[in-house]
């Protein structure tokens, strides 16, 4: 299997892709999350299967350009996870912490404070996923807003 260091951007109105610069480590199994106008891109293996999964990448469409964001970097190594901001918060869920497939899934959980800038452990999940999609619905009064 062939792994980029590439990325995308779709163009809904012209309905076509055009290349971003290229980031700074080729991934796969890695998540990624748009925040505050910016794409954050954590964990995942690199080409030759070794975990670099606490490395986190942040696109900066001013500049046009991939930054290695060392004060976000996941506590723990983490591959097949899933990545959501809420609330002003970046959210890592699951995934594995050894080297995908045949390792069991994670149920651990983090956040990271986005305005304080540090981690913090969350409850874990009751079942460990691994490969996982998640979405964030909002609940509540407001809910509709």
């Amino acid at each position: 299997m062939s792994v980029a260091c590439s990325a995308e951007v779709f163009s809904p109105a012209a309905g076509t892709f055009e290349p971003l610069p290229r980031m700074a480590m080729q991934r796969w199994f890695h998540a990624a999350v748009a925040t505050e106008g910016k794409v954050v891109v954590s964990g995942g293996i690199d080409p030759g299967k070794q975990f670099q999964g606490n490395a986190v990448e942040v696109y900066e469409p001013q500049s046009q350009s991939w930054v290695l964001s060392h004060a976000m970097w996941l506590t723990k190594v983490r591959a097949g996870h899933v990545a959501a901001v809420a609330a002003g918060k970046l959210y890592v869920v699951g995934g594995a912490s050894r080297n995908v497939p045949g390792h069991a899934s994670e149920r651990s959980s983090q956040s990271f404070d986005l305005e304080a800038l540090t981690w913090e452990q969350q409850l874990p999940m009751r079942v460990g996923r691994l490969g996982c999609c998640g979405a964030v619905l909002k609940m509540g009064p407001g809910a509709a807003e």
